[in-house]
């Protein structure tokens, strides 16, 4: 099974209970059933949190109301553009409470691909602290864990759930973390039995203000602390690249529209906003030269109609939906160890200029033209399980052998932005970095 995160995206500051579990066939009235106790476990500690509105639609159901609830996930299946039933993506629905502003429910599950994990989130703005207390956290937490479940479940922030503070497994660490009994006695001393598993308490303050000593702990625990002696290049802005692939229009009952992306292994639903922000990030005009950083990104979503970009790229940033990459230096492995790519157009021989290059597209008279190292990699990449490792075989199987990974790699990089806003690439996130060589 691979490892995702359920937190959804989130500003910083916010805070999520998520839970995820190994996806699994669940018709729509299970998922009723297990949303409805959750949904009346939350209203005994928030009592006005009595009705839910459907989002986009206008549809108010009450917490308890089991078969108003499986109508609404039954109209909430994932469709292709055609408006056709995709039953592998399952069902995803958003709720936000009526009664308690800043409370929204996210639930993504009955997927039957075996590669992906299903989830429910509660996602808490600041403005509602009445739950987030210590009390409250570990109420909510036994409440989402009874209701679902799940293999895992956390309390965390927007900032702790973001890719770069993942585990090896794709999972947030938080103020409180569920799992199995050992793994969480790994992280508390003192977690104490609950359910199938444990519930691991990691500080007092469940706002999360300091994530400091949960980003060592991270360190110390679940990741790889090798760095890269090779030095980032300071005169350079980093470069930004667009993850995941646009799978189009997901067609919402009453003609609302939602874009699906997928990130490696986990379906993201996006608002328009958010949809128009990432695809910003896919890389500067074919009339233009050079790299495409946030600041290009910002500026071209203001010039879509997009009043305030800086928020969603933030968001986007520190859920992996978009990466900045610095040029050379550890970052970069790091980046390919953690992505491989997709190629979703063939390459169509030698280009007439310049010299060396080769044209990448659909059809003869309308290719891209890419330098031949880049080429390269594009052609043998998709069988590998990670970027690094693509760009370390195309170094050594190089004839002068004057080519090492680094230079593979920043060369890529470097074009693979106008493959990615062409339609011709996809980068996706992988479960875990692969060994490979510095």
């Amino acid at each position: 099974m691979s490892g995702m995160t359920a937190v959804p995206i989130i500003p910083e500051d916010d805070l999520a209970l998520a839970a995820a579990w190994r996806a699994r066939p669940t018709d729509p009235e299970q998922l009723a059933r297990r949303l409805s106790e959750f949904l009346t476990g939350l209203r005994g500690l928030a009592p006005a949190a009595r009705t839910w509105r459907r989002r986009p639609a206008k549809t108010v159901i009450e917490a308890d109301d089991v078969e108003g609830l499986a109508k609404v996930i039954r109209l909430r299946i994932a469709k292709d553009s055609r408006g056709a039933p995709i039953p592998a993506m399952g069902y995803l629905l958003d709720l936000t409470s009526e009664e308690v502003p800043g409370l929204h429910v996210h639930l993504h599950a009955g997927q039957t691909e075996e590669t992906v994990e299903s989830s429910c989130a509660l996602h808490l703005e600041s403005s509602c602290t009445a739950l987030r207390t210590p009390p409250e956290a570990r109420s909510l937490m036994e409440a989402i864990v009874r209701a679902f479940d799940p293999d895992w479940a956390v309390w965390t922030s927007g900032l702790l759930g973001g890719a770069e503070h993942l585990t090896d497994e794709r999972r947030s660490l938080g103020y409180l973390n569920y799992g199995w009994r050992d793994a969480m006695l790994a992280l508390d001393p003192r977690a104490e039995r609950f359910h199938r598993g444990a519930i691991a308490r990691l500080g007092d303050d469940p706002e999360l203000r300091d994530p400091a000593p949960m980003l060592d702990l991270l360190d110390r625990l679940w990741r790889s602390a090798a760095r890269d002696p090779v030095p980032a290049d300071p005169t350079r802005v980093p470069e930004l690249h667009r993850i995941g692939w646009d799978l189009g229009f997901a067609l919402v009952d009453g003609g609302s529209v939602w874009r699906i992306v997928d990130r490696g292994h986990v379906i993201i639903e996006m608002s328009r906003e958010e949809y128009v922000v990432w695809t910003s990030a896919a890389g500067r005009p074919a009339t233009v030269d050079g790299s495409w950083t946030l600041a290009d990104a910002n500026e071209r979503a203001q010039s879509l109609a997009v009043p305030r970009p800086e928020p969603i790229l933030r968001a986007l940033l520190n859920h992996g939906l978009i990466a900045e990459v610095p040029a050379l230096g550890g970052s970069v492995r790091d980046f390919c160890r953690t992505h491989r790519i997709e190629t979703l157009m063939p390459v169509l021989g030698a280009a007439d200029w310049p010299i060396g290059a080769a044209l990448i597209g659909p059809r003869e008279g309308d290719g891209i033209a890419v330098g031949g190292t880049t080429a390269n990699v594009y052609t043998i990449g998709p069988a590998y399980p990670d970027l690094w490792s693509a760009c370390e075989t195309v170094a050594s199987t190089d004839p002068s052998g004057a080519s090492t990974p680094w230079f593979v790699a920043e060369q890529f990089l470097r074009e693979s932005q106008r493959l990615v806003a062409r339609g011709a690439l996809s980068l996706q996130t992988v479960d875990a970095p692969s060994g490979g060589t510095a």
